[in-house]
């Protein structure tokens, strides 16, 4: 599957963040199972994946007064677009978000939440970079 992507589908398709929410927490339960070196499922906060998105610059793709749950879906639609459009796979996603962990950040709920807003914002600006040529439309205006 594959198109265009415009900031209207990242914004409006609830689909397309459904997925991403699946396709966020599967990258980081694999993301924190690499660390650990065991198997873990654990979820991707909307607090983590706007923090994320704000911190990747991509906080101009939101409505103004956008809160975090909305931030949330377009960091969630962001990352399934990529996946969707073979942009990224599932393991490198993985990977780029482990990299800003380590074991004991996972031991302190805040480190551990400071380390995946990292990790997120690093795959954030990786998918950003790559799908630049498939976004379409005029991101500077909110629809």
């Amino acid at each position: 599957m594959s198109g265009n992507i415009t900031q209207r589908s990242l914004i409006k398709d609830k689909g397309l963040a459904r997925l991403g929410d699946s396709i966020a927490n599967l990258v980081f339960s694999f993301a924190v199972s690499l660390v650990l070196k065991r198997p873990e499922g654990v979820r991707a906060s909307d607090r983590v994946l706007s923090q994320a998105l704000v911190e990747a610059g991509l906080r101009h793709m939101a409505p103004k007064r956008a809160g975090s749950d909305l931030l949330g879906d377009i960091a969630e639609s962001l990352i399934a677009s990529a996946w969707l459009n073979r942009v990224i796979e599932i393991e490198d996603a993985a990977n780029i978000v482990a990299s800003e962990f380590n074991e004991k950040d996972l031991q302190d709920r805040r480190k551990g939440d400071q380390s995946a807003i990292r990790g997120f914002r690093k795959l954030l600006e990786q998918i950003t970079q790559r799908l630049s040529t498939q976004l379409v439309g005029d991101q500077s205006r909110n629809p």
